[in-house]
């Protein structure tokens, strides 16, 4: 991203939306109220307000930091490690009935192969498959008395036909699996499918987004004091130039809530931003998992 001074060095005032000075005791304003409410004031009174005292997001960590959004650059909102991947056990499913012509039959024969980055781990080899029935005890049986792939995964579901799924033991795990059928007749390999990945967030999340926009004393128009956001899913599928673009004003927050389940899915994706206007921005931000 380029470098630029945001309200520093050369932008020593900040400028808030439509306020003037002394306040206009005529305008409604939308306003944190003492310190345990937020409403809508209008001179002394306060029009509408609610009791944030019971506000609260249980974290498990945050970074709070700055950026200077330079005129006309954009940003990911993004921490590395310090993000939220959700790491979870991985499972993948194989449907036996996938092969094109290998088939389960008295002789017939299954090996089952575990890599990890690229490498094979270990191979299950020799599992009789009869039947179904009996491939499925043998299959248990193998990873009980395997030293090396029995301590990473562990037989998860079977439907009793033709479809079974084994689950890593150790969470954020990835591995690729390859199932080889030998009937005596033929030699087929299926890939095992994964159905629930070691990573709920491949791309980072957080439980709470807070933005605090700063419009520096060049930006003048008040009509134009705002950024762009738009959400990493669409900038990954579309590009910036695809994505779709939404205004935001002088703050932003974004809470999510806890995965407690592995299906569980609710954290918030991250942002990006984007300043079109002529002026540079600053942008305080606390983020949180």
């Amino acid at each position: 991203m380029a470098s630029c001074t945001g309200c520093g060095a050369t932008n020593t005032g900040i400028l808030r939306p439509n306020l003037s000075c002394p306040p206009d005791l005529s305008q409604l304003l939308f306003r944190f109220i003492e310190r345990k409410r937020l409403g809508v004031v209008k001179g002394k009174q306060d029009l509408a307000s609610f009791d944030m005292s019971q506000l609260f997001v249980p974290l498990n960590g945050y970074l709070m930091t700055q950026w200077n959004i330079c005129k006309d650059t954009s940003m990911k909102i993004e921490a590395g490690s310090a993000m939220d991947f959700g790491e979870r056990r991985q499972i993948a499913e194989f449907d036996l009935s996938t092969f094109p012509n290998a088939t389960l039959q008295a002789g017939a024969t299954i090996d089952i192969t575990v890599m990890e980055n690229g490498s094979p781990i270990d191979t299950l080899t020799g599992i009789a498959a009869d039947d179904y029935t009996l491939f499925i005890s043998n299959l248990k049986d193998a990873l009980t008395a395997s030293s090396t792939i029995g301590p990473l995964l562990e037989f998860h579901t079977d439907d009793e036909t033709s479809t079974f799924s084994l689950r890593a033991r150790a969470k954020g795990k990835v591995y690729i699996f390859i199932l080889q059928l030998n009937d005596g007749a033929n030699i087929e390999t299926i890939a095992g499918v994964v159905t629930q990945t070691a990573l709920r967030y491949p791309n980072g999340a957080w439980k709470l987004m807070f933005l605090n926009v700063l419009f520096c004393s060049d930006c003048k128009e008040s009509n134009k004091l705002y950024l762009e956001y738009a959400y990493d899913s669409d900038v990954i599928a579309n590009g910036e130039s695809g994505a779709t673009w939404r205004k935001l004003g002088p703050m932003l927050i974004l809470t999510g809530a806890e995965d407690v389940t592995e299906t569980d899915e609710n954290k918030i994706e991250s942002l990006w931003l984007r300043n079109s206007r002529d002026c540079d921005v600053e942008v305080q931000a606390i983020l949180a998992t």
